[in-house]
């Protein structure tokens, strides 16, 4: 790997990582044994820098802190598939017992997931085994029931992340695994609706979607082009309250479409900046942090003021 790549890149080329907020190293097995750890999973062409923000303040709250750092072109299941695999491995090393319970399925995380990383983290609790490592599921303008199948919604997602990350040469195209997965452009069964199959082994998990209301983004520097991307973006996306990218309907658990998946969910949006917060800007809210880590703590009360 060129020593000037950026590092927040270079799962691109060395394969996914869980980096420990704390060193900004891969995490190791030692790094597990707390009994409030979170791991931040980012959405489609974002990297683990995009949750910078929000990750410091959960440590800086005493939260023990990961970020999932992958490869958001090559499939929902696929990222899914990686962090299983790092997390197994890394429990697999503490163990001492054949048969007793490792660090991290002793201890648990909570998942905090931007975008589509609500969607990698559902498919992390299809996995065989995984639902044991999990004790509850933050999702912050998911598309739960995906996104339009229009390709202009497609260009709005990559030009959106281009403009709030890194660029990505050559990875961001429009007809990738991840693309097709979110405006259900695939071969059926679509993943969307595997995803939201029966799942008993997640029942027991909580899980808090979160949408904001600002129905504007901002995808590059000049006005005239922003104002002319949200004009025809909110063409497609009305009529219903949206982010600037995903619908509410799509980001809302509540639906009895997910009955089958979780017991537990809920769907938050009554605080005072709803209509301010876009789908940039739910991963920087101040009010919002202090809410999904009250929730995180103590349940439906952790919510209110």
């Amino acid at each position: 790997m060129p020593k000037e790549l950026n590092p927040a890149l270079r799962h691109l080329f060395q394969g996914d990582e869980l980096i420990y907020c704390s060193t900004n190293l891969r995490a190791k097995i030692a790094d597990f044994d707390h009994k409030d750890n979170v791991i931040f999973i980012h959405g489609f062409t974002a990297h683990g820098t995009y949750l910078k923000t929000l990750s410091s303040y959960f440590g800086e709250n005493g939260f023990n802190c990961f970020v999932f750092n992958y490869n958001s072109y090559r499939g929902i299941q696929k990222a899914a598939e990686t962090l299983h695999a790092l997390i197994a491995g890394l429990d697999k090393l503490s163990l001492v017992d054949l048969g007793a319970r490792g660090t991290i399925e002793h201890r648990r995380f909570d998942l905090v997931c931007h975008s589509m990383g609500g969607l990698v983290a559902r498919a992390f609790t299809h996995r065989h085994g995984a639902c044991v490592y999990v004790k509850r599921i933050v999702t912050l303008g998911t598309p739960h029931s995906g996104t339009l199948g229009n390709s202009f919604i497609v260009s709005c997602f990559l030009r959106w992340g281009e403009f709030v990350t890194e660029s990505v040469p050559g990875f961001t195209e429009k007809g990738c695994l991840s693309a097709r997965q979110l405006t259900g452009n695939e071969d059926r069964p679509a993943l969307l609706d595997r995803l939201s199959e029966n799942n008993p082994n997640a029942q027991s998990i909580p899980v808090l979607s979160i949408s904001g209301g600002r129905r504007r983004l901002q995808f590059g520097k000049n006005p005239l082009y922003n104002a002319a991307m949200n004009f025809r973006l909110q063409r497609l996306l009305n009529p219903g309250d949206n982010d600037g990218l995903v619908s509410e309907t799509s980001s809302s658990l509540s639906s009895q479409l997910f009955a089958g998946c979780f017991s537990s969910r809920r769907h938050f949006r009554e605080y005072p900046e709803y209509l301010e917060i876009n789908h940039s800007n739910l991963v920087e809210n101040y009010d919002l942090s202090l809410r999904i880590m009250g929730w995180l703590r103590n349940g439906e009360n952790g919510l209110s003021r």
